[in-house]
């Protein structure tokens, strides 16, 4: 019972809806601190399977034994008969979880075996941490992810429980339904196309993950690498790029700036893209040719029946809707979303008769009203913002266009009657990030991490992040947005965890029914 109440103030059950959690702890070998390390055991065990948590919970022993503080009492000090408690906290929170003590303490006694405890367990999150962290790189490596020598995996000797459920959680490997992904996007879901045609990234972009710039535009990675890693398959090459490129499992036709609508504008004039939806499907269809054309020559393509066997994934939309808000308003922009969602119907139905899909999954609009680019570029009037500081017009016409695209691919799933046409709510989770960050782990909604100016937005169009004026945040891990326009990599771990078990999709669709999915760290 201490264990399950310790955990449920971290796990994220909201997210995985109908689900149960279930952790069994067998305690090999004890020498005091055997709570401590179960619930230490269990954090580790729970991340390593890839639970949503806004935090990790850890928890040490501290006693009082011949006028002393001791931290982890061993089975000498804890049979001496002295007092002891345990604590459990949620670190990067600053909140207590778990406080037990077994005999009276003086109160300033107390406070000084409470703050060597306290210690103790911010320690050992940084340790568990660090092993998540080397995990990740390991199997990153076995993936083919990572170029470099693997790195030595450490020997973990929190306790020998540890050891063993470790052995429990996330070894098993079954074959997946996917054996590739094939992306169609923006910058929300870009991996590095536009910077392949248009060669200009800068830091602080990809600090956290990658530790340069990596293609992406956010801090980390994006919610199609979470995806990735989660199906068990390597980070999605970009089509346009040449040199280190693997498309065996998939290629990603997302650049930054793309619409679904053919632009009538120029990048250099604009900022659009000259990849819209129709060239990116047109890409697909040639990128199928040379696979039946030249598999057989070059190890770096998949076989020729991938296409039906693979996952078909759109996250974009996002620019059609904002790049002439400042223009004409939402009531302009309003008038050409039902092109657009048409035109996301007619591209599923062509990769389905064309290339041999089967399996499409289309990310809804996220909350652009809530986005710190817009609350500051838009007029508004201050009635409105809301409560939480998001434009209310701006997310209600995102509201009107998902209801469209839902619409949309509803009588696109009927027409392809074995085909399964996926509508993901992305909005939905991301909203409730905006308005409940502190809630989610995080600390800063409608606030940039990378930005110039402070304030409640810290951003200037007049100074994008990248720009010398710049300067990125030290915990983008606290943010919900990186730049101001797009999610940082907390946010979108969060966004996948809501959308792996399908929850979130319509009609629902769990993908661990068709994957065993791996931990995504």
């Amino acid at each position: 019972m201490v264990i399950r109440q310790t955990m449920e103030a971290c796990i994220m059950t909201h997210l995985m809806p109908r689900s149960q959690i279930d952790i069994y702890v067998q305690v090999l070998q004890a020498d005091g601190g055997t709570r401590s390390a179960c619930i230490n055991a269990a954090t580790l065990a729970l991340s390593d399977a890839g639970i949503p948590m806004c935090d990790l919970v850890t928890s040490c022993s501290a006693g009082y034994l011949n006028s002393t503080p001791l931290l982890d009492l061993n089975y000498v000090e804890d049979s001496a008969g002295g007092p002891d408690v345990t604590v459990g906290i949620l670190p990067k929170l600053d909140k207590v979880t778990l406080l037990q003590m077994d005999s009276k303490l003086p109160i300033d006694i107390l406070e000084n075996v409470m703050q060597l405890a306290t210690e103790g367990c911010k320690a050992v999150a940084n340790y568990i941490r660090e092993i998540l962290l080397e995990n990740t790189k390991q199997l990153e490596y076995r993936r083919g992810l990572m170029n470099k020598v693997a790195p030595k995996m450490s020997c973990i000797n929190l306790a020998s429980v540890m050891a063993l459920l470790l052995c429990l959680v996330g070894l098993s490997h079954t074959k997946c339904d996917f054996e590739a992904i094939f992306n169609f996007g923006d910058s929300n879901s870009d991996t590095g196309g536009f910077y392949a045609a248009f060669p200009a990234e800068s830091a602080p972009f990809g600090v956290t993950f990658f530790k340069k710039p990596a293609g992406r535009a956010s801090d980390g990675r994006l919610m199609i690498d979470f995806l990735a890693q989660a199906l068990g398959l390597p980070f999605l090459s970009p089509y346009l790029q040449s040199i280190g490129s693997n498309f065996r499992h998939g290629a990603n036709y997302a650049t930054l700036a793309s619409t679904v609508l053919i632009p009538n504008t120029s990048l250099f004039v604009s900022g659009i893209s000259p990849f819209s939806l129709a060239i990116q499907l047109n890409q697909m269809k040639q990128f199928k040719t040379r696979v039946l054309e030249f598999h057989q020559q070059e190890a770096k393509l998949p076989s020729p029946d991938i296409f039906g066997k693979s996952l078909y994934t759109f996250y974009i939309g996002q620019n059609d809707f904002t790049s002439n808000l400042g223009a004409i308003g939402v009531g302009g922009v309003k008038q050409s979303l039902p092109q657009v969602v048409s035109e996301i119907g007619a591209t599923i139905k062509e990769l389905y008769h064309d290339v041999g899909g089967r399996t499409f999954m289309v990310l809804n609009l996220a909350p652009v009203g809530c986005y710190p680019s817009f609350l500051v570029e838009l007029q508004h009037n201050s009635s409105d913002i809301d409560e939480f500081g998001c434009m209310v017009s701006l997310n209600k016409a995102v509201v009107d266009y998902n209801k469209m695209l839902k619409e949309t691919l509803r009588e696109t799933r009927e027409t392809l009657s074995d085909a399964n046409v996926i509508y993901v709510d992305v909005h939905t989770v991301l909203l409730e990030l905006f308005q409940h960050p502190t809630s989610h782990g995080l600390k800063y909604g409608t606030k940039a991490c990378c930005g110039y100016g402070g304030g409640k937005y810290n951003f200037d169009p007049k100074a994008y992040c990248g720009n010398s004026k710049t300067k990125a945040c030290d915990d983008p891990y606290n943010y919900v947005s990186w730049d101001g326009i797009h999610a940082t990599e907390a946010a979108n771990k969060l966004v996948t965890y809501a959308i792996l078990n399908g929850s979130y999709s319509h009609p629902n669709f769990p993908l661990q029914e068709h994957c065993h999915l791996q931990p995504i760290g």
